[in-house]
């Protein structure tokens, strides 16, 4: 009988934004974490590019929510709502 590697799934969507500061300006450089809302675990993390974008891929099923955080002067940081979905 021939050799039959295992059946893994792959999870390839993503979740993607743009980090912004209240005045709706672009935060480039931000860190971004993805925590899952069941149970508030760290999922993924990246930095956002210069122009605030990001993009996150969850390695489980959601919802999700992010924390995003800019060291500076002031300190910028935001949490989004806990029903984000990859798409």
């Amino acid at each position: 009988m021939p050799f039959r590697s295992a059946n893994f799934g792959t999870y390839n969507a993503a979740i993607r934004g743009v980090t912004k500061d209240s005045a709706g300006a672009p935060l480039g450089g931000a860190t971004v974490q993805l925590f899952r809302a069941a149970d508030d675990s760290f999922r993924s993390e990246t930095i956002a590019d210069g122009a605030g974008n990001y993009v996150l891929y969850p390695d489980v099923g959601g919802p999700f929510y992010i924390v995003a955080y800019l060291a500076g002067a002031p300190d910028v940081a935001g949490t989004t709502v806990n029903t984000l979905l990859p798409s």
